[in-house]
């Protein structure tokens, strides 16, 4: 499963490597990760609807997936588990 690849791959690593540059622009790994995780949460949320009845936008208005993905790296980055 590619979850739990990925999952495997960030164990090892530290505070110190989150805040490193990615290949993305702009994007420390934090930033990646943090957008992966918040991706994958709107996902679960957005499917999650027909279940209930609902029809569920994947983006409520006003979203900002720069914004999320910086506080998500910000967080991750500053958490008292930290390693």
């Amino acid at each position: 499963m590619s979850h739990r690849r990925l999952f495997e791959g960030l164990a090892p690593l530290a505070n110190h490597d989150f805040r490193a540059p990615s290949l993305l622009p702009r994007f420390t790994r934090g930033h990646v990760v943090a957008h992966l995780s918040n991706k994958a949460r709107a996902h679960a949320w957005l499917f999650g609807g027909p279940a209930v009845g609902e029809v569920r936008r994947l983006y409520p208005a006003g979203y900002d997936a720069d914004a999320a993905a910086d506080s998500g790296a910000r967080d991750h980055c500053s958490s008292p588990e930290g390693r």
